[in-house]
């Protein structure tokens, strides 16, 4: 029999998921707006706000996730697997070679506490309202 995973645990597995969720859902919206680009629909300029439209759709994706996973404490999980998106992006670019930029490591980390947290303020509160 497998125990229950205590309540720390929970909220800390769902802060990974939703970060991981988000960074995967905002690399799809990235590539969806990279073949828009290629393809002409989209302009070349809109590339860097292409990036923080993705990031911020991924945070909101990843964080209503995180926030559906952790039951209570909604907002702090939510916006903290928002701000695990935002450190996994400049973690990827320094893994292919890129180098960092502070203003857009602060434009990904704002797009991704703005999305997220977003989500973690609509999601619906698991407690029952009182008539």
């Amino acid at each position: 029999m497998r125990k229950r995973e205590s309540r720390p645990t929970q909220i800390l597995t769902s802060i990974l998921a939703g970060g991981v969720a988000a960074f995967a859902l905002s690399l799809l919206v990235l590539a969806a707006a990279a073949a828009g680009i290629s393809s002409g629909v989209l302009s070349e300029q809109m590339a860097a706000a292409s990036t923080v439209c993705a990031v911020a759709l991924g945070g909101f994706g990843g964080g209503l996730l995180a926030a559906l996973r952790a039951g209570s404490h909604m907002l702090p999980s939510a916006l903290a697997a928002g701000a695990l998106c935002a450190l996994l992006w400049p973690l990827a670019g320094l893994l292919t070679g890129g180098h960092l930029e502070l203003l857009v490591m602060l434009r990904t980390l704002c797009a991704g506490l703005a999305g997220s947290g977003l989500a973690g303020f609509l999601c619906p509160s698991p407690k029952k309202r009182r008539k």
